[in-house]
């Protein structure tokens, strides 16, 4: 098995548009946020990163690649094209996409019960489950562990990881439009204690942290969120700094969308795939987003749309978040291009 190609970073900061880059690819097989499935090995995974002599955790490793390069999951996207583990006419057709449509599932479950659960593998009517297992796996995992992406980067340093930040105004703008704003109450408060659990638990690993988060509890939801980005992100960056890891990609969401010609062939090249004419073209057609959040407007809008949008407090705690970071220089780097 060839290894996973991972993409980590937060939700809303151009993950899944990374992602369906990559199922632009005839080489791959995309598996899309299988931390949200409840039944995925990657529970028992996580379960035990924190201990990370356990003699079980690589083998919980494997376990979870080979169990996702064997399978579907109900969050994946749909193929982005034609793909060697696929029946020909089973793509052409449509009838190979149709198990990754939530109705159409519903109805198939009935007809093939493997479909009755949140993970299933190939059918039979669709391809070959050995071609399947050749396929180049790619992983979207959004907000990764820290912990566990540095434990990746020490067991298994042929990993690619492609790391997608997004800047915080961006990142919260579209946060709040797509998710935060339509929770009721007590969804709100139950996300707040979310966040602030993970920002204590930094702190309680690292004195640089301690000293740098504002005091966790008196933080309300967007405050949380934006410090959680903040600690998540710049933990991954300099943990890959300090081991100078030779297979870690930043990636600045807004330089992807700024500079696509030139980023494109460098992910690819990076994750040793084929970037072909083809492949090529159906990347360039998803520049507007991902199949879950089309929008119509323009890359260069999209990036920028959060300093219109943000109501003024929202925007000064996307500034102070940044304050002493060395993440700040790489939107300032931006805006000199």
């Amino acid at each position: 098995m060839r290894p996973p190609i991972l993409i980590i970073g937060n939700g809303r900061s151009g993950t899944n548009w990374l992602m369906e880059n990559l199922n632009a690819s005839p080489e791959t097989f995309c598996r899309n946020e299988p931390q949200e499935i409840a039944t995925s090995p990657f529970q028992a995974l996580v379960g035990h990163y924190l201990s990370t002599r356990s003699s079980e955790l690589e083998e919980r490793w494997q376990h979870f690649l080979e169990w996702s390069a064997r399978h579907y999951g109900e969050r994946d996207a749909r193929h982005g094209c034609a793909k060697a583990y696929l029946h020909p006419l089973a793509f052409s057709t449509g009838l190979a996409d149709l198990p990754l449509r939530p109705r159409a599932r519903a109805a198939l479950k009935w007809i093939w019960p493997p479909l009755r659960r949140s993970e299933w593998p190939m059918p039979f009517w669709i391809g070959s489950p050995r071609r399947l297992g050749q396929a180049r796996l790619v992983l979207k995992i959004n907000d990764m562990p820290a912990r566990l992406v540095e434990w990746v980067m020490d067991h298994h340093p042929e990993v690619p990881l492609l790391h997608i930040v997004r800047a915080p105004g961006g990142q919260l703008n579209s946060g709040l439009r797509r998710f935060f704003n339509h929770l009721d109450e007590g969804q709100r408060a139950a996300e707040e204690r979310l966040y602030k659990g993970e920002l204590i638990a930094s702190q309680q690993q690292s004195d640089h942290w301690r000293r740098v988060v504002p005091d966790v509890e008196n933080l309300d939801l967007v405050e949380a969120v934006a410090w959680f980005w903040r600690v998540h992100n710049e933990t991954i960056w300099e943990a890959a700094q300090a081991r100078r890891h030779a297979s870690y990609l930043r990636i600045v969401y807004e330089r992807l969308i700024s500079d696509f010609d030139t980023l494109l062939p460098e992910v690819f090249r990076f994750c040793s795939l084929e970037l072909d004419p083809d492949t090529e073209k159906r990347a360039r057609a998803n520049r507007t987003g991902s199949h879950r959040g089309r929008t119509g407007t323009s890359p260069d809008s999209l990036a920028t749309k959060w300093k219109t949008e943000l109501d003024d407090r929202t925007k000064q705690i996307s500034v102070d978040v940044l304050k002493g970071s060395p993440m700040a220089d790489w939107w300032r780097e931006e805006s000199q291009q």
